[in-house]
């Protein structure tokens, strides 16, 4: 029983990081610093990974520790996701597409 509820919540949180992945994805664009958008597609395949592990994996099941380390790095992306309502927040793009005024 313990372990279809680590499992479960296993699932779960690693559906919920990968659906806050593509809505980052979505935001993206070519303006987007590179080391960020490689960073969040190594996030996606992780959670992708994640997510079917109980089933490609024979014989793997989630514990606490992984369920806290995956629900931790969850939270932080459904914490920062208002960051990310108006598209990429600027400190993630390069600096060529800031304004800036010359005089």
């Amino acid at each position: 029983m313990i372990l279809d509820v680590l499992t479960i919540s296993h699932v779960t949180l690693s559906f919920v990081l990968l659906v806050s992945q593509f809505c980052r994805a979505v935001a993206t664009d070519k303006h987007t610093r590179l080391p960020i958008l490689l960073a969040f597609y190594a996030l996606t395949a992780a959670a992708v990974f994640s997510m079917f592990a109980p089933i490609v994996l024979k014989g793997w099941r989630p514990s606490w520790e992984t369920i806290a380390l995956l629900a931790s790095i969850t939270a932080v992306q459904v914490v920062t996701a208002r960051y990310w309502r108006n598209g990429t927040p600027r400190a993630f793009q390069n600096e060529s597409t800031h304004c800036s005024t010359v005089d």
